[in-house]
């Protein structure tokens, strides 16, 4: 008889034989367990093996991938993961314990799209998998957190980028949050996340604002709308002018981060301000992102030889300019 507990997969298992590090094989588990969840009577505990388990794993990746592989077994259990899975992992959304806590709202975000995705396509409402308390958890996860004080820190850097894709992954899922005060505070925590990236550390930078970049797009493109594919012509002046505001900032970091952002707009977004954002005239009181790319093209070889300190440091300046030219330039040049 097969256990209901326990999964014969030693590509799960990490103990004695194990390699070092779980992320040097991460793909091969993936694909892995998602074979062995393809049979009927493993799919269940491959599930719980992974909320059980997983999504509290030591090593970040596991914990992504943890949360993805419950996105495709959502899809194949879906009435156990909506009715016991994802109650369960809202509960572990407050852990506080930060792995458990980050890997929770990963895979909150993940099991959420899957069962919405899977609901557009059976043509079922969404309610039929969520309910009414299973929404306003998801709801509530981001001020809840943000009361405990848990984006700042270190441990606050995988909240964020966890958040931001919780974020993307609810307003992908088109959830019933129009006109909602959620949608204001998830728009105030990617915008203090794009602002805050100088104090961000070196190797979580990169993942963080994109995080915050593709939430932004999803939001606008969910609950920015007047009418399908029609921006609402008051959230985005607002936001535009604000986003370009941010340019001006002596913070390289924050110019960067709010340049992409302003270059995932979608195109709607962008209908009659094509011109605003891209701003040719390199200086001067609203100058866009085009003169915001000249300046840096002109100025950061200067700008950097003038930096006191190592050679290390001047590289390291050097290499951070050519990344902000690089992403501005991309938006200059975006068709």
């Amino acid at each position: 008889m097969v256990s209901k507990v326990a999964v014969p997969c030693p590509v799960l298992r990490s103990g004695v034989g194990a390699p070092a590090s779980p992320a040097s094989h991460p793909l091969g588990m993936f694909s892995s367990s998602m074979f062995i969840a393809g049979f009927p009577e493993y799919t269940q505990p491959m599930i719980e093996h992974l909320v059980a388990m997983k999504i509290n794993h030591w090593d970040g990746v596991i914990r992504e991938l943890s949360a993805k592989a419950l996105r495709n077994l959502a899809q194949r259990a879906p009435e156990h993961s909506a009715r016991d899975v994802l109650p369960r992992l809202l509960s572990l959304t407050q852990s506080p314990d930060l792995h458990t806590r980050h890997g929770a709202v990963l895979a909150c975000a993940e099991v959420a799209r899957s069962l919405c995705a899977l609901a557009e396509q059976q043509g079922r409402p969404t309610s039929d998998f969520l309910d009414e308390k299973v929404v306003q958890g998801l709801k509530q996860i981001h001020q809840q957190l943000y009361d405990r004080q848990l984006y700042r820190g270190l441990g606050g850097e995988l909240m964020r980028r966890a958040v931001c894709i919780l974020i993307e992954n609810l307003s992908l899922s088109k959830m019933p949050f129009r006109g909602d005060a959620v949608v204001g505070a998830w728009q105030q925590l990617v915008d203090d996340t794009l602002r805050s990236l100088p104090l961000v550390s070196s190797p979580s930078r990169q993942q963080i604002k994109d995080a915050a970049v593709s939430a932004l797009a999803a939001l606008c493109d969910a609950y920015y709308t007047r009418e399908p594919g029609e921006a609402d012509p008051a959230v985005q002046e607002e936001l535009i002018s604000r986003y370009l505001a941010q340019l001006q900032s002596p913070e390289e970091m924050t110019r960067c981060g709010f340049a992409l952002a302003l270059g995932a707009l979608p195109r709607f977004f962008l209908k009659g301000q094509l011109q605003r954002v891209g701003g040719p005239q390199p200086g001067g009181a609203g100058m866009g992102v085009g003169g915001l790319a000249w300046e840096t093209k002109h100025v950061t070889a200067s700008w950097v030889g003038g930096i006191p300190g190592n050679q290390h440091s001047v590289q390291e300046n050097r290499d951070r300019g050519v990344r902000s030219r690089r992403a501005l330039e991309s938006l200059v040049n975006a068709p």
